[in-house]
């Protein structure tokens, strides 16, 4: 169980990924080196994007180093992922985020 900030719930650490669900909390705006995965499972999550827009999401794909921050409202919960960007799934993501649409 970890807590912090408004976060309180459980991780789950495996080579290549770190997941993360309970109650969601805020964070200073940040960047990381992983993919991040984001779904909203209760409440109200906003994301603040590398341009200072907030808005809420329900879902959310977090590229490596891409300035965010969080917001939840009472009540929120959430589920993470963060993604080594070098793992299968970290590529996979990645690539579908850069490539063409």
């Amino acid at each position: 169980m970890i807590t912090a900030d408004g976060w309180r719930g459980t991780t789950l650490l495996r080579p290549g990924w770190l997941a993360f669900t309970g109650a969601a909390g805020a964070t200073d705006p940040h960047a990381h080196a992983a993919v991040q995965v984001l779904i909203v499972t209760d409440g109200v999550v906003e994301l603040t994007d590398p341009h200072q827009v907030r808005r809420p999401v329900q879902a959310a794909i977090i590229p490596t180093r891409v300035r965010h921050a969080l917001h939840a409202g009472p009540g929120a919960r959430a589920t993470m992922l963060y993604l080594d960007p070098a793992s299968g799934a970290g590529r996979r993501l990645t690539a579908h985020l850069t490539g063409p649409h």
